[in-house]
């Protein structure tokens, strides 16, 4: 179970548990137009900054005949502005390697619209002038020409169609009941389609003359420049808006919410819903003291987790997958709940409520003991230090971010390191009585500031019919008795025993990488690169040639399919799953296995502090697992859950149809069905992890990152030379699991409530592993990408996005390269989609083959992120995999060779794989 702190991604705004830190040094002013800015110095990543214009502007702000007109706005911004016609805004930006989609963006929320431009190269000043001007423009100099804005139509509705999943569907539903006669029930941000495809441009003129003024606006520069020079530039570029002070100022506060009296039921279905999920809020007040009440609701989640994974372990559980934690109010920023989100068993979503309530309210009339009390701090202050690794180095965007929500959601100056301190300070402190009265403010058997919300499929019993259930087995809470909670029994250490230490045979340096080889008795070869780059951050990785492909039969495909959640779920020594994650409450240990068709690995992610421990939790799960019936059947019940209804959802039904195609219909790379999950096998998957780590003298551990070295050698020979190890080299065998060899073309049709065509074309070829080829096969992805969107985008209006990459496949018998292109398109376009996909491949070897600009831009792209990449652990290990690995050094060669490519090489490699490339075209269309 994982605490949550953001929900509804789709809706684009962050939603964070702990305000933000914005630390003394941020240089904060005001404009006498009344725009704020933050500049802070910042040299992570070096020679880069962030640039982002927050605004307190939404959809809240719409009058009925503009709803969708605010997020219409973001999208007109990249558009033409005065400085910036046409494309030129994105053009510019590209070709100074800043790349539309990965570094410039934007999102529009109910009640705040946020543009971000990252990573601009710092070292021409004047580029960050122009960056400004570009922000400058947006407050005050988009163009919205007619044209433009008749253009961008067809991309909105096109974004809508595909935005109009079920969970969104029900969702706009839910809150007009949820909200009432408050404007959030009516105001999601993509807005009504008949306005969005009819507006007259002087609608749009209208709300962006009267919400995007200077005193609703904040300009936020973060990264490595000069914060006297950036603040002068500011004052000089955004002087001279006209203050243009209205009613719409940011004085003007949100919407009040009133507080419901009685308990708040949304039930709704759909027919492409699959999962029946469950969420729950609790309205919290607001606190004076922010510090305290973050650090009493961080508390409250961690001492709730376990009471609840408690329930989960148990395979009759009405519900799975729950998350908590204190979030927003659905659409509301100003508004604070403690929230509860999971799946329910099919007709069992009024046990679950009763269930989830229920254990809130024991909590709020009884406490916790002093056992939970101390448990929790403790897990409490690891995540502190967790986080205080984290923010030791913190990066431009991270600290851009907050400047953001400290503009809009206000907040005290504090460093990071006082505010951990104060939270420190705070929790241990803190009683259960205080955790309690939290809890019992939010939380009540009347169901007072309340709301359920319930997602279902189209079947079964009416949506009133469930609501009713739900209320009423609610109600019955007023008079249940409680009995104080009993924590299992937690104990003992990760390993019962030490494993007999083995011995370093050989330590040699690796110059190549600035790394030393270890050599380790029982074969295992270990690569480990010690680095600053992340002040007490540790990864390990291991892995060896061989998977599943050792041990394939294909009656076995169904648990091979899964082998690794089944794996995870099991328990580990003396430890079922759960209690060793109650073990590591207090550590900052991440471990995880995976057995592919190909090879076995095993990773950790840790501290100095708890680097033994990871080590030992390393030879744990390498060595230790056992049979757990329990937590397996809970696990299959949770499969058959979410299984049951998974071929409602469209878009899951064409993903498993893509994969199973591409992959030369192989049956590991089928969905798995219920009948499937009935023949999930956990002492087949035990008896396969089992033999792939009998042996792991062929293993390969690379160690990246802030370690001591002494501590490091210590914990190889006591854990690493410690596993089994007895010569056997394997490597991956031919089971038949690799991309189709032959051309593919299937077109189906699907009952849709919203009609979303999806064209997926997938281009597969065997290729030389070089890295110049690599380079080159990016290059062209990019390219290709770039084109289909100014087509399908831009001048026909015909899709909002496109998915598309090219790269080089290692993980099968041999390289392929494999580029797959995803449209979701309009309605009847989609074979013309797929030809003009095909076209624009064709044509790079033809009529249209790569021109300077368009390679020039991508370099530019690709050096700048290879500089930030070289300063993170995590680049390390893929270098160091791959050339101990395939023999490719990825590292140092890169700037030279991505300074050679050109269009004449990038047209040479596509001439060279095209012949030999096979395609999957795959179709699905909305049934007439």
């Amino acid at each position: 179970m994982k605490r949550i702190f953001t929900l509804f991604a789709a809706l684009s705004a962050a939603v964070c548990l702990h305000a933000a830190s914005i630390e003394p040094d941020v240089r904060i002013g005001h404009l006498p137009n009344g725009l704020t800015y933050y500049i802070q110095h910042n040299e992570s990543p070096k020679g880069m900054a962030d640039f982002f214009l927050a605004q307190e502007v939404g959809s809240i702000n719409e009058a009925d005949n503009q709803r969708g007109l605010a997020h219409f706005l973001e999208h007109m911004c990249f558009n033409g502005t005065e400085h910036f016609p046409g494309k030129n805004l994105i053009n510019y930006l590209e070709s100074n390697g800043v790349k539309f989609g990965a570094n410039l963006n934007a999102y529009t929320s109910t009640d705040e619209t946020v543009y971000n431009i990252c990573k601009v190269p710092t070292s021409r000043e004047s580029l960050v002038d122009s960056t400004l001007l570009i922000i400058r423009d947006w407050c005050d100099g988009i163009t919205l020409d007619a044209q433009e804005i008749d253009a961008e139509r067809g991309v909105i509705v096109n974004e809508w169609r595909q935005r109009n999943t079920a969970p969104n569907r029900m969702l706009e539903r839910a809150l007009e009941e949820i909200y009432g006669d408050s404007p959030y029930g009516h105001r999601m941000p993509i807005g009504k389609m008949e306005v969005v495809e009819n507006f007259p441009p002087e609608v749009l003129r209208d709300y962006y003359k009267t919400w995007y003024i200077p005193a609703n606006q904040c300009v936020v520069v973060v990264g490595d420049i000069d914060v006297n020079k950036v603040e002068q530039s500011i004052r000089r570029t955004f002087g001279d808006i006209p203050a243009k002070r209205t009613a719409a100022s940011k004085e003007s506060h949100l919407p009040e919410l009133p507080i419901n009296d009685n308990l708040i039921v949304a039930v709704e279905s759909d027919s492409e819903q699959g999962a029946q999920t469950l969420q729950m809020y609790f309205r919290i007040a607001p606190f004076d003291n922010e510090i305290y009440h973050s650090a009493v609701a961080d508390m409250a989640a961690t001492l709730l987790t376990p009471r609840y994974d408690a329930m989960e372990a148990q395979p009759d559980c009405p519900h799975t997958s729950l998350g908590l934690g204190e979030v927003n109010f659905f659409l509301s920023r100003g508004q604070k709940a403690f929230t509860l989100r999971g799946m329910s068993r099919p007709g069992r979503v009024a046990d679950a409520v009763e269930e989830w309530t229920a254990e809130l309210l024991r909590a709020a009339q009884l406490g916790f003991s002093d056992d939970e009390m101390e448990a929790a701090r403790k897990s409490v202050y690891a995540s502190l230090d967790e986080r205080a690794r984290r923010e030791a180095t913190p990066n431009n965007t991270y600290l851009a971010k907050n400047a953001v929500r400290h503009f809009l959601d206000g907040g005290d100056v504090i460093s990071a390191a006082d505010r951990r301190e104060a939270i420190r300070k705070a929790v241990a402190s803190m009683t259960s009585a205080d955790v309690q009265k939290y809890i019992a403010d939010a939380v009540n058997a009347s169901g007072k500031g309340a709301v359920v919300l319930h997602y279902r499929p189209a079947a079964g019993d009416t949506d009133a019919k469930v609501a009713d259930q739900i209320r009423n087995q609610y109600a019955r809470l007023a008079s249940r008795k409680y009995e104080p909670f009993v924590a299992p029994v937690t104990g003992g250490d990760i390993l019962s025993s030490e494993p007999v230490p083995g011995k370093i045979v050989s330590k040699e340096s690796m110059p190549l990488f600035d790394a030393t080889v270890y050599t380790l008795s029982n074969g295992i070869k270990v690569i480990a690169k010690k680095t600053d780059y992340k002040a007490d951050q540790i990864y390990v990785r291991g892995y060896s040639p061989g998977g599943t492909s050792q041990n394939y039969k294909e009656e076995d495909a169904p648990t091979i399919r899964v082998i690794d959640a089944v794996i995870a779920e099991m328990g580990y020594g003396d430890h079922s799953a759960a209690d060793l994650r109650r073990v590591l409450a207090d550590r900052n240990i991440k471990v995880s296995t995976s057995t592919s068709q190909g090879e076995e690995s095993i990773e950790t992610a840790t501290n100095r502090r708890d680097m033994q421990d990871a080590f030992r939790l390393l030879y744990l799960r390498s060595t230790g697992v056992r049979p757990d019936s329990i937590s397996f059947e809970t696990y299959r019940a949770n499969r058959r859950n979410v299984a049951s209804n998974t071929h409602l959802n469209p878009t899951q039904a064409m993903g498993d149809t893509i994969h199973f195609n591409i992959y030369n219909r192989h049956p590991l790379a089928m969905h798995s069905s219920l009948a499937d999950i009935d023949h999930i096998d956990m002492n087949k998957a035990i008896e396969i992890y089992r033999d792939r780590y009998a042996d792991m003298s062929d293993f390969t551990f690379m160690v990246v990152g802030d370690f001591n070295t002494d501590s490091l050698e210590m914990c190889l020979t006591d854990y690493i030379a410690a596993l089994p190890g007895a010569n056997r080299k394997e490597k991956a065998k031919n089971i038949g699991y690799t991309f189709n060899p032959t051309d593919v073309n299937i077109h189906f049709s699907r009952k849709m409530e919203r009609p979303q065509p999806v064209v997926y074309l997938f281009y597969s070829a065997p290729v030389d592993y070089t890295l110049p080829n690599v380079l080159n096969s990016i290059v062209f992805g990019n390219i290709l990408r770039t084109r289909l969107m100014n087509d399908l985008r831009e001048n026909r209006g015909w899709t909002y996005s496109v998915k598309a990459h090219a790269s080089i496949n290692t993980t099968l018998s041999e390289p392929f390269l494999i580029m797959p292109v995803y449209i979701k398109t309009a309605p009847g376009t989609e074979e013309e989609v797929a030809r003009i996909i095909d076209k624009t491949v064709q044509e790079m070897i033809t009529s249209n083959p790569p021109t300077d600009d368009e390679v020039n831009g991508i370099k530019e792209y690709m050096a700048k992120q290879f500089g930030e990449s070289a300063a993170d652990n995590a680049y390390w290990l893929k270098v160091i995999k791959g050339y101990m690995r395939d023999g490719i050094d990825i590292h140092n060669p890169y700037l030279k060779d991505v300074e050679a490519i050109t269009p004449a090489s990038v047209k040479a490699f596509v001439e060279n794989v095209l012949p030999r490339t096979t395609k999957a075209t795959l179709i699905m269309s909305a049934e007439e």
